[in-house]
């Protein structure tokens, strides 16, 4: 099972769209909380979504499994289920470790960004 195909076949906005966001210059009210200026963005070159309100952020499997409060092996099921991609539920154990150690990394460098600017702020 090859992720990055699944994301270049369904799409960060495609996927977004699907589950009923709607963006202005990739910018929309975040669906994970309450707000009243559109702080939820996606970047479609990197196929990533970011919430500079929540802070939440990831791809399009990660957007799945936080939207639908599920797992990745869910997540994966539904995307293939959504966008008919026929792909086989081939979901291993390897594949799963392998994501988790991806999202844990890119959490612990969101988390040094964010500790960073706190500091050049003078908010620390």
């Amino acid at each position: 099972m090859n992720t990055e195909y699944i994301k270049s076949v369904v799409g960060i906005r495609r996927l977004t769209e699907h589950y009923g966001l709607k963006f202005k210059h990739n910018k929309c009210r975040c669906p994970f909380h309450d707000e009243k200026t559109a702080s939820f963005s996606i970047n479609e070159k990197k196929q990533i979504f970011k919430c500079f309100g929540c802070g939440i952020g990831g791809d399009i499997f990660t957007f799945v499994m936080n939207y639908l409060d599920c797992d990745f092996k869910t997540a994966l099921s539904e995307i293939n289920k959504e966008f008919s991609l026929g792909l086989e539920n081939d979901v291993t154990q390897h594949d799963i470790i392998r994501f988790s150690q991806e999202q844990d990394k890119k959490q612990a460098f969101r988390d040094w960004a964010f500790e960073t600017e706190i500091a050049l702020r003078g908010e620390f």
